[in-house]
C-alpha cells in the first residue's frame, strides 16, 4: 500500500469542517447551507435515481462547487440508507 503524504494536512480538515456545516441532515430534509439554508426533503431524495436528479439540479446552481456537490452526494446515500 503507498502511503501518502499530505503537506497541508490542517487545511483539508479545515476545508472537510466547512463542508460538513454546508450541508448536512436535519431531520427529515437535507440541508445545503452556503448563502442560505435550501433543504430538500426526504420524499424527494428516495433512491440513488433522486441522488443523480439533485445532483444535476443542483449544478444549476450559482453557489454550488464541487467540493459541496461531492459532500451532497454522501450525505444523501446516508440519508436514504436510513430510510430503507
Amino acid at each position: 500500500m503507498k502511503v501518502m503524504k499530505i503537506d497541508n494536512f490542517e487545511e483539508v480538515i479545515e476545508n472537510e469542517k466547512r463542508l460538513q456545516g454546508q450541508c448536512y441532515i436535519d431531520g427529515d430534509v437535507i440541508v445545503l447551507n452556503v448563502r442560505y439554508p435550501y433543504e430538500i426533503e426526504r420524499g424527494s431524495c428516495a433512491t440513488h435515481s433522486d441522488i443523480i436528479s439533485w445532483s444535476v439540479h443542483l449544478v444549476e446552481k450559482n453557489w454550488i462547487t464541487k467540493e459541496l456537490l461531492r459532500r451532497f452526494m454522501v450525505v444523501a446515500e446516508e440519508f436514504i440508507k436510513t430510510v430503507y
